[in-house]
């Protein structure tokens, strides 16, 4: 009788075991949001903690329902720019593939459109990066720009200008001195779009603002400044001399 009642217990306890696990993980797995934008497509929107969200095209986003109270993680692919609530208790953390950026209430810019690199861009308060080979925590101050090389793992701090790198939450895409590289993968980030220069050409040191145009009336006004020609086949444009 005594074996019977045993057994009996822990069948009973690892039925209810089972079932705790798989009802924890459908709510996790529900309880977590994505927001994803396809190429082109610029969105706005608030957390549960009241940070604001701005996330560029050909990105995505994943993050809880609600925060839990200590932490507030969020994923990101792509480019996003944050406004974080300030909120001393829970860390507002971003995870991007390689890195870890931790940070109690700012604004900064995160990109990780290139296959080779990520960089986080501080406009306020500071913050703090971690990779996940525990090389060591990096703080930045505010204009202060990190990149992250993922073939050698290795880090370095620049400044930079605020409307080149986040100009684009406002709908504004900005060039300043930039090389066809430069144009090219940022157009290419954004709309999906290559380029490829047949010019003979490469550093370019081209100056240009757009708000709110799609890449074909981008494209038309650099060739129109550095009187080039182009020709669109499928997703690709051709770039030519006149």
């Amino acid at each position: 009788k005594v074996l019977f009642f045993a057994l009996g217990f822990f069948i009973i306890i690892g039925f209810w075991a089972v079932n705790n696990y798989y009802a924890q993980k459908k709510y996790s797995e529900t309880n977590i949001i994505t927001r994803h934008n396809p190429y082109g497509q610029r969105s706005i929107f608030q957390l549960s903690d009241g940070t604001k969200v701005t996330l560029n095209g050909n990105s995505t986003l994943k993050f809880p329902e609600s925060f839990d109270k200590k932490t507030r993680p969020i994923e990101l692919q792509g480019e996003a720019y944050f406004e974080v609530s300030k909120d001393s208790s829970r860390p507002f953390i971003v995870k991007t593939e390689n890195l870890t950026t931790t940070v109690l209430g700012t604004k900064f810019n995160v990109n990780t459109y290139l296959n080779h690199s990520i960089t986080i861009s501080l406009v306020e308060g500071r913050i703090k990066v971690n990779d996940s080979n525990k090389s060591g925590e990096i703080f930045l101050l505010p204009k202060e720009e990190l990149t992250y090389q993922k073939s050698t793992f290795s880090f370095f701090k620049s400044n930079f200008d605020d409307e080149v790198v986040s100009g684009w939450k406002d709908g504004i895409l900005t060039f300043k001195h930039a090389t066809f590289k430069q144009i090219a993968e940022k157009i290419n980030a954004i709309y999906g779009i290559n380029l490829i220069n047949q010019t003979g050409k490469l550093n370019w040191d081209y100056t240009g603002e757009f708000e709110n145009m799609d890449y074909i009336s981008i494209i038309k006004n650099i060739c129109f400044a550095k009187k080039l020609t182009y020709k669109i086949s499928n997703n690709t444009v051709i770039i030519k001399t006149q």
